[in-house]
């Protein structure tokens, strides 16, 4: 029967209001239901085509949208594409076109591939759902949860974050008793560990296979006859490889002991996800067909970063099977590997979009095999490979940029070596290989600007850079013409500053500008040299969030109270911007230290300035080397200070105030760990500094906030949040810091990896040097014994070769080992030259390339990179470059740029003066307020938040206020009542405040939500300070109620829970009143109803806010509509608690409103409460608008008001009397309160 689609992609196109689909993409969109490879450049639309295949399938009846499963690599990316999707759907529902089968027909051309599944189709009344889209890794640990139990793991297993598994990889270090012959230290031996143990999970290699190897590959080498003429026993060329291989080898044991670990607490790491959902879908074929039968289609975005594991799991599911195993070393298959002989059917239609020019992620795991594996691994039903199809017109790049792009991935992009390239055909191809076409600039595209040169030093080019990006800036009308022209002196211009254009006064805006750099070390110097320029600077990525000086801060501070030798952490808190301790003091501070110690301080007499600087410098290299307990402590040191007449009288004051402060905190050390955390953070003022400097500082803070709530969650204190810190630092970047949105009109300083998938009308690639860019530290597997024998990685096709032939003598292996390292290196350089693809193609308009000489502290000159040298006769086509300095002479020596800067840094600068008034007027508005007879209804705190003294505020930073009032007032209130009790009051106070003014984040769930309507305060509360939630043994009963109703509803389990092993022994300990809800929920009338969809995550916005949950079961309605119900284990809330429980159905409503397109009016919500049999409707719920009130309302301004209560009575939810309905036991099913 063949059947011709009802809507063709231009047509819906023309539907939706959007641009017609090119014919490359139209290819695209319309292919049959079969597997297909999308070869999608640069700036070619991919995304689009994608949403668009979507739309084209549902449109036409041939999937359903739930039906359909999109997995990329990002959260973000996979939101985006989601968002894209259902935007799609929902306006083709407005549009009139209903999602369900076209008839067939017979007309038209031959689409015989195409064909409704009229089965799955929803019926009328039914919910077509929505596409599932996750990334790759949560797919992972979807199957890890819903089948985990077959291969031992717990379902709700908990991933460890990359600083919780070194954490545990380093405890398994320390505790380790067996022999290590290695000279490494605990860390070194951790990062070992752990970069082993997340190679063989990336390649399924278990831990007997590579020892295996190792042996084969020890034994070649040392058991190989002497060349002639060989004086040393072993060849030199073999021993220097015998010793890495060997450190793999020791490190194997400790490999097996992190396993066990993970094993005995119910954890898994990244790595193992995948691992593991490969080995459950390699051994249960099972899995596979249900997982075929829930996803009819399936997409596969940025195929080309993929890894071994991946690849293997989603060929098991989706493809031709699993991977035969065929390397050496390898052990016998895993027990149920045999069922596996019959392959699961093939042509399951799976399309997969990459580019292979793009694949840049090989460090962390990815395999650019994979992309032109595709064919084979994903066959039509009839065996052939699948076909490849290709969007090669860039709508991104002018055409000066893309002739640059395609000069530099020429090589890559002809077949050979490390470059097993896919086909590339226009159209359908049959699978074969062919080279990948070049890009193509769009038919609009412009000629664009390209700029380059090649300049003496590192600062001459970081010079040229931001120049030109100001030149660029100006000539927009975004930067004044004269840096003398910026507004009061400044040297940094701001958005809200730049000169208006002349129409309509609106400030231009600035044009999007990216400077991308190959290393993180460059970004301080290039962001410097922009700032020079006037350049409004964002440096993404540079440091992490325990990087951020707020955090630093409170870090630093924690630290001094636990750690008695924690002297880098003191001085940084002695010369921060609080506290500013000068040269003179810290020498004094330093000797007091010394003496302390028991050693013998310096006797000089006067301290000049010169020695103080000497003796500070000293003291910083001590520092530096590392401390022992019973070297000088500045710690000490700052609990006895000494003799006050050895510091300046400015100093002394501010170490015994710093002092004190420092005791008063470890008075508190016992408190709960958030609770610590909370005090420093007031204590030390920074509360009050990212108040006064805007949202980014308190976004951090916050971000802490939730770290050190997830570490006291474990009963962790001080010392373990510490130690976790110290773990983040070396395996996170230091943590990620808070979401800040981007401020707009800033050039942003970023890595070319982390530029991937982005775009900026101006983007700069500095740095083309030789050892830069290429970098020069690629090295082989041999010299990083993180890395496996190619010979058991799982993309070893496309690695260089190797092998070691039998008979050779040492001579000639060293030979053959020599040529392979050599051709590592060379296969290493084809990613660089893949990255600096990445890097071309991301302007839209302007190009700057540039490289340099001598960089900075080199002893010798670079150059420019190969890359450089390459591409400037291709863009002296389109522009002389701006300089191109020669090669310096042997005499030439390197120059030398000085760097000087203040010390200690003033954070405040030419303000000071004018804080310091302002300070001034503060502290004599809290010594006023301490004086005897002053009214005490008005606090201390009352002061504070007086109009009058907001602008004085900064002073709170540098200050600390109890002392200050206590001091002023010392005579009249010698023993610190008054002031003591001013203090107590202004907390109970701020306790009785019921409200508290904290912004809302812009992205909220749906239990926050119901918590704002019934307590704002509280959720204020848990919002500045998220404490970790006490164990409940009804919320678990909760937990496991769902997952049972899930195997319930769904009813494709493979393996029943209690034909287990081991499930009799679980039962003796069951709940029972888990057993009498499943029994009460089986008597329900619910239970004989078929949901149309169960357990569906939505995230939406309603009234401009974000709101993310999941509804637990959809019914369909005699009349049209559905019905979303939530279920309840525990009893039925009393009335005045109904309202804000509402919340949530409204929410529900209006999200499967936007999911289906039904009208909200016949999208009806209910709970119903399981132990009871009661299902409870509310009668009226609240629209998008009622949502908005509700959030409006939340946030107040008046302490002490409760602005609800000014509410009109129509503005809000319905009052509990009359709100709710209420279906009995006996009602009929199906039957809701509407359709009586």
């Amino acid at each position: 029967m063949r059947y011709t689609p009802a809507l063709s992609a231009a047509e819906l196109a023309g539907l939706l209001g959007l641009p017609g689909p090119t014919p490359e993409q139209t290819i695209v969109i319309e292919a049959p239901l079969h597997p297909a490879l999308v070869v999608a450049g640069a700036g070619s639309g991919k995304t689009e085509t994608m949403a668009a295949r979507v739309v084209f399938l549902v449109a036409n009846g041939l999937v359903r949208p739930d039906q359909i499963l999109g997995l990329t690599f990002t959260r973000k990316a996979a939101a985006q594409l989601a968002q894209r999707v259902r935007r799609r759907l929902r306006a083709l529902t407005q549009a009139g076109v209903p999602l369900l089968p076209a008839p067939p027909s017979s007309a038209g051309p031959d689409r015989s591939a195409h064909r409704p599944m009229d089965a799955s189709v929803p019926r009328a009344g039914e919910s077509a759902g929505e596409p599932v889209v996750s990334t790759y890794h949560a797919f992972g640990g979807r199957l890890i949860s819903e089948y985990g139990a077959l291969a031992g793991v717990e379902s709700a297993a908990t991933v460890l974050t990359p600083t919780a598994a070194w954490q545990l990889a380093r405890r398994v270090v320390a505790r380790w008793d067996g022999d290590l012959d290695a000279d490494l230290s605990p860390d070194a031996v951790t990062e070992r560990l752990l970069a082993i143990s997340g190679s063989l999970a990336d390649h399924l290699v278990e831990p007997a296979d590579l020892e295996r190897e190792l042996d084969r590959i020890l034994l070649s080498l040392q058991s190989a006859p002497p060349s002639p003429r060989q004086k040393s026993l072993l060849h030199s060329g073999l021993a220097k490889h015998v010793k890495p291989l060997q450190d793999r080898r020791w490190i194997l044991p400790l490999v097996r002991a992190f396993r066990a670990a993970k094993q005995e607490r119910g954890v898994i790491d990244f790595a193992d996800q995948m691992q593991i959902a490969a080995r459950l879908v390699a051994e249960h074929p099972g899995i596979g067909e249900s997982l075929r039968d829930r996803y009819r289609v399936v997409l596969l975005d940025e195929y080309q970063d993929t890894g071994h594991a991946q690849r293997v799991l989603l060929r098991g599911v989706f493809g031709a099977g699993t991977l035969p195993t065929s390397r050496p070393g390898a052990g016998p298959p895993a027990a149920g590997t045999a069922a596996l002989a019959a392959p699961p059917p093939l042509g399951h239609p799976v399309t997969a979009v990459g580019d292979p020019v793009q694949s840049i992620y090989s460090w962390r795991g990815a395999s650019a095999s994979n992309l032109p594996a595709f064919g084979r691994d994903f066959p039509l039903s009839d065996g052939r490979a699948a076909p490849t199809f290709t969007l090669l017109t860039s709508f991104r790049n002018p055409i000066s940029v893309l002739t640059l792009a395609n000069v530099a991935s020429a090589p890559i992009r002809q077949p050979g070596p490390g470059t097993d390239l896919p086909a590339a055909a226009p159209g359908a191809g049959g699978g074969g290989a062919a080279v990948v076409g070049e890009l193509r600039p769009a038919p609009s595209a412009s000629a664009g600007t390209v700029r380059h040169g090649l300049f003496r030093t590192v600062a001459d080019e970081d010079t040229w850079v931001a120049a030109e990006i100001a030149e660029l800036w100006r000539a927009a009308g975004a930067l004044p013409r004269d840096p003398g022209d910026l507004p009061d002196g400044s040297t940094s211009v701001k958005t809200s500053e730049l000169p208006a254009l002349p129409v309509g006064g609106t400030p231009p805006e600035p044009p999007t500008t990216a400077v991308l750099v190959r290393r993180r070390a460059d970004m301080a110097g290039i962001a410097a040299a922009l700032r020079q320029q006037g350049l409004p600077v964002e440096v993404v990525g540079l440091g992490g969030l325990i990087d951020e000086p707020e955090v630093a801060d409170l870090i630093a501070t924690l630290r001094v109270l636990v750690d008695p030798t924690a002297g880098a952490a003191a001085l940084r808190i002695l010369t921060g911007a609080r506290w500013r301790l000068g040269p003179a003091d810290l020498e004094a501070l330093h000797r007091r230290a010394a003496s302390l110690a028991g050693r013998v301080a310096d006797a000089a007499g006067a301290v000049g300035r010169t020695s103080a600087v000497s003796a500070v410098r000293s003291a910083l290299g001590e520092l530096s080397e590392g401390e022992d307990i019973d070297a000088a402590s500045l710690v000490d040191a700052l609990a006895d200070p000494g003799d006050a007449a050895a510091y300046s009288t400015e100093g002394h004051r501010r170490l015994s105030r710093l002092g004190a402060e420092l005791d008063r905190l470890r008075a508190r050390l016992q408190q709960p760990l958030a609770e610590l955390v909370s005090d420093i953070e007031r204590t030390i003022g920074v509360e009050i500094e990212v108040q006064l400097t805007g949202g980014a500082g308190r976004a951090h803070l916050d971000a802490f906030a939730d770290v050190v709530a997830a570490v006291a969650a474990t009963g962790a204190g001080p010392l373990e949040l510490l130690d976790y810190v110290d773990a983040a630092a070396e395996r996170e970047d230091g943590l990620s810091p808070g979401e800040v949105p981007a401020p707009a009109g800033q050039v942003q300083v970023l890595t070319v990896h982390a530029a991937k998938g982005l775009e900026w009308e101006i983007v700069a690639v500095p740095h083309l040097t030789a050892g830069v860019f290429p970098s020069g530290r690629g090295g082989t597997w041999f010299g990083d014994p993180s890395q496996l024998p190619p010979t058991l990685r799982g993309d070893r096709a496309d690695l260089p070769a190797f092998d070691l032939p039998p008979g050779a003598d040492q001579k000639e292996l060293a030979n053959r080992l020599a040529d392979h390292v050599e051709a590592f290196r060379e296969f290493r350089l084809t990613e660089e030259r893949r990255l600096l693809y990445v890097a071309l193609t991301r302007s839209e308009r302007v190009l700057l390339l540039s490289g340099h000489h001598w960089g900075a502290g080199t002893s010798k000159p670079a150059g420019p990179s190969p890359f450089l040298t390459e591409l400037a006769p291709v863009a002296t086509e389109f522009g002389a470059p701006d300089a191109w300095e020669p090669t310096p002479t042997d005499c030439d020596s390197a120059p030398l740029v000085p760097r000087t800067s203040t010390w200690p840094y003033d954070p405040l600068g030419e303000r000071r003066a004018f804080v310091e008034a302002g300070a001034a007027r503060v502290l004599a508005a809290l010594a006023s307020a301490a004086r005897p007879g002053h009214p005490a209804s008005e606090s201390r705190a009352d002061l504070l938040t007086r109009p009058d003294a907001g602008s004085a505020l900064t002073v709170a930073v540098d200050a600390d206020q109890s002392d200050a009032a206590g001091s002023a007032v010392s005579a009249a209130d010698p023993r610190g009542w008054r002031r003591d009790l001013t203090v107590l009051l202004a907390e109970r106070a701020a306790r009785q405040q019921p409200r508290i003014d904290v912004p809302l984040p812009s992205d909220l769930s749906v239990s926050r939500l119901v918590d704002l309507a019934e307590d704002p305060a509280a959720v204020a509360q848990r919002l500045r300070r998220p404490m970790p939630l006490a164990p409940s043994s009804q919320a678990r009963r909760g937990q496991a109620f769902h997952s049972w109703l899930e195997t319930f509803f769904r009813g494709d389990a493979l393996v029943g829970l209690e034909e287990l092993p081991g499930a009799e022994d679980r039962a003796v300990g069951a709940d029972p009143d888990l057993s009498r809800l499943q029994d009460a929920f089986r008597r329900s009338d619910w239970a004989g109803r078929v949901p149309i969809d169960i357990e569906v995550p939505f995230s939406t916005r309603i009234a401009g806010t974000g709101v993310r949950g999941r509804i637990d079961a959809v019914f369909a309605d005699p009349d049209g509509g559905i019905t979303v119900v939530d279920w309840k284990t525990g009893a039925p809330p009393p009335s005045e608690h109904r309202d804000a429980g509402d919340v949530q159905l409204a929410c529900y409503r209006l999200a499967m409103s936007e999911l289906t397109g039904i009208p909200v009016e016949l999208v009806r919500a209910v709970f119903h409460y399981v132990g009871s049999n009661r299902t409870v409707a509310p009668r009226r719920l609240l629209d998008a608008a009622g949502i908005g009130r509700l959030l409006a309302s939340a946030v107040v301004t008046d302490a002490g008001e409760d602005t609800e209560a000014d509410t009109e009575p129509d503005a809000g939810p319905p009052t509990p009397s009359a709100a709710h309905d209420e279906w009995d036991a006996g009602d009929r099913a199906g039957q809701s309160p509407w359709s009586a």
